[in-house]
């Protein structure tokens, strides 16, 4: 009777679990969130590891390496990456392999991937491993992983100043702390070299509300001036501060909220300070520079800049 197959989900930031299953396994799927972690997990491996590609892997590659691996092949263990990319005829000759009778030893294989393979019955046949990525609430821990696999050390401060200014995907944080690996080597990472080296990527609209709220126009300008001109950015930071100026003008729907969030309570607190024509101003001001943006005109930020300087 066959063994009842693993499917074991290992929750994010525990890369050292991923590992031990790695090296306690014999035959096993590793799905994982991204390319990126995918790469730390191979890159952190303390075995040499021979790597064949999906797409090249063949029936005869599998009889010669893996079902006779003393007379033709090379000594594993092997890794194939993009396995779901695996031809469907490869992925019919595994899932009738009885593994058990030849796998052992360094005689091992892995199959990686950071897409989700939905063939069952090709993976009901292999244990499986699935490194989950992060909830949305919780994309900074990415700061953690790749810091730790580039030993960096970060302090609070550099940290969540990476988190706030690095848009939040694997690929922008993983490149934003290779850029900071290279003065690793040069003593303290402090906060006045990590803004020198990584500009704002996004705005953070809350913070920007925040300042809008209580009309400090100067630095709320500058926050614009201080990302790189990415005009998508700015389309859909300039739509949202006219829908929150139009909250502002009517607070009625904030203040009927039986439990007001603190974004609520900043627009009730602004509706009391502004003047309905100043508001009004600032919407035909946003409005134009959504077009702007929309346009992708160059003029953009001289808008932006002349608004800045009148503070």
């Amino acid at each position: 009777m066959p063994t009842k197959k693993k499917n074991l989900k290992i929750p994010f930031g525990q890369n050292a679990k991923v590992l031990t299953e790695i090296e306690q396994s014999t035959i096993a799927l590793f799905q994982f969130p991204d390319c990126f972690v995918e790469r730390i997990i191979i890159q952190s491996l303390e075995k040499d590891f021979t790597k064949v590609y999906g797409p090249d892997l063949t029936i005869g590659w599998i009889e010669d390496n893996l079902l006779s691996p003393s007379l033709f092949g090379s000594s594993g263990p092997y890794i194939v990456l993009e396995s779901d990319k695996l031809n469907a005829k490869v992925k019919t000759y595994l899932s009738e392999l009885d593994f058990d009778h030849y796998l052992g030893g360094d005689n091992k294989i892995f199959f990686f991937s950071n897409k989700k393979i939905n063939d069952k019955a090709f993976t009901k046949v292999l244990d499986q491993v699935t490194y989950e990525g992060p909830k949305f609430w919780e994309m900074n821990k990415y700061v953690d992983v790749i810091a730790d696999f580039f030993q960096i050390k970060l302090n609070a401060q550099v940290k969540n100043y990476i988190s706030n200014t690095v848009e939040a995907s694997a690929e922008n944080y993983y490149n934003a702390l290779m850029v900071i690996s290279a003065y690793k080597d040069q003593g303290e990472i402090t906060i006045d070299l990590v803004k020198k080296l990584i500009r704002p990527q996004h705005l953070n609209n809350f913070e920007l509300a925040d300042l809008f709220n209580g009309k400090n126009m100067k630095r709320f300008f500058i926050s614009l001036l201080l990302i790189e001109n990415d005009y998508d950015v700015y389309r859909s930071f300039f739509s949202f501060i006219q829908g929150h100026i139009i909250k502002i003008i009517d607070p009625g729907y904030s203040a009927s909220k039986a439990k007001l969030s603190k974004y609520d309570q900043g627009i009730i607190n602004a509706s009391r300070g502004w003047k309905k024509d100043e508001l009004i101003n600032y919407l035909e001001l946003f409005t134009k520079l959504e077009i702007l943006a929309k346009q992708r005109s160059e003029w953009l930020r001289d808008e932006i800049r002349l608004s800045y300087l009148k503070y």
